[in-house]
């Protein structure tokens, strides 16, 4: 994704920006949450051209079944957090 930022023109025209799950755990962290549960999906990064997304895809359900693999190689991720208990 970070490279979609750089070289996409979309993303640098709004100014996107995407963030390492690790990063997000840690401020959430930080602020009394914890993860419950997350999820990595979807190796085919949004505006991707056309022709590598549709190879990728053909591999998408065996990357994002593939523990360390999946949280590298996938677009994006879903987190559940849940604030610790006091």
């Amino acid at each position: 994704m970070k490279m979609m930022e750089k070289i996409s023109p979309y993303h640098r025209k709004h100014e996107e920006k995407s963030y390492w799950p690790p990063v997000l755990n840690s401020w959430f962290e930080k602020n009394g949450f914890r993860v419950k549960k997350q999820y990595f999906f979807g190796p085919v990064p949004f505006f991707f051209p056309e022709i590598p997304a549709r190879i990728i895809k053909k591999i998408e359900p065996f990357v994002e079944n593939i523990p360390y693999i999946n949280r590298i190689y996938c677009a994006s991720n879903l987190i559940i957090y849940e604030r610790k208990p006091q």
